[in-house]
């Protein structure tokens, strides 16, 4: 439920801002703007984040991690890149918008570590008890037949 209105959301945000860009590109609004190039760069880097979260939407049903990486990697575009140019257009919105991102980017690192962490103990439970037994322990080392030599005890007499 969590992980879908996260991955729902990051879909949206990153659509909604490819469309929204390119709107602004083909209607020539984008030609007025104080900063054409932040805004071109927006678009790219929403493109490029929607490409990679429908990319793990479509893998989400056969791979669900690959798809948790998709993901990240799609929330990691959108923060490291899309951000520093969301700055210059809008202080105020890419503030609250990077608190969602940084949101979404735990919900899906949450949930890609659980998986790991599930397919890590799987493996290691479906080890045959035949690997376990044929692994050799060390034995500790037998005492040597020879005694210890224990220095006598001087005693002071004053």
């Amino acid at each position: 439920m969590v992980l879908g209105a996260a991955v729902l959301c990051l879909l949206t945000e990153a659509l909604l801002f490819a469309v929204w860009m390119s709107m602004d590109f083909f209607g020539g609004q984008l030609a007025r703007e104080p900063q054409p190039g932040a805004h071109l760069a927006v678009a790219l880097t929403e493109v490029a984040s929607a490409a990679l979260g429908i990319a793990g939407l479509t893998r989400l049903r056969g791979d669900r991690r690959a798809a948790l990486r998709l993901f990240r990697a799609a929330l990691l575009v959108d923060i490291l890149v899309g951000q520093i140019f969301k700055f210059t257009m809008d202080q105020f919105a890419a503030v609250i918008e990077l608190g969602i991102d940084l949101a979404l980017l735990w919900v899906v690192s949450a949930f890609l570590a659980a998986r790991t962490t599930v397919q890590s103990a799987a493996r290691t439970a479906a080890q045959p008890a035949a690997q376990s037994a044929a692994r050799t322990t060390v034995q500790p080392a037998a005492r040597s037949a020879v005694p210890e030599v224990v220095p006598p005890v001087v005693s002071e007499a004053r």
